[in-house]
């Protein structure tokens, strides 16, 4: 379907060419970076989405703050990652725009 990255951050979603053709369609891409200032990519997000038959798909990877004592870079980091990756609606966080949401 797509691929995305930010920096070392990467996501594929793939399907047989014959069903994206038929199935898949509005395929969008963001990245949203959370590293040192909120600007560097060495942290944050990567999402796709679109629409399959009459399913909207969300897929997202990301990399977040390592060890016990990173609770709190990582919590705030997927609340930025959930903010930063606007897809269409700017009034709802991703969490409530798709049917599945794949992280």
């Amino acid at each position: 379907v797509a691929h995305a990255s930010l920096w070392d951050i990467r996501l594929l979603v793939a399907i047989k060419r014959n069903m994206k053709e038929k199935y898949v369609k509005h395929i969008k891409l963001n990245v949203e970076a959370t590293g040192i200032a909120g600007v560097l990519g060495n942290k944050g997000g990567v999402g796709i989405t679109f629409q399959f038959c009459d399913l909207n798909l969300c897929f997202i990877n990301c990399h977040l703050a390592p060890h016990q004592e990173g609770i709190s870079a990582r919590n705030k980091s997927v609340k930025e990652i959930i903010r930063g990756l606007n897809f269409g609606n700017p009034n709802a966080d991703i969490c409530c725009q798709f049917d599945h949401l794949f992280w």
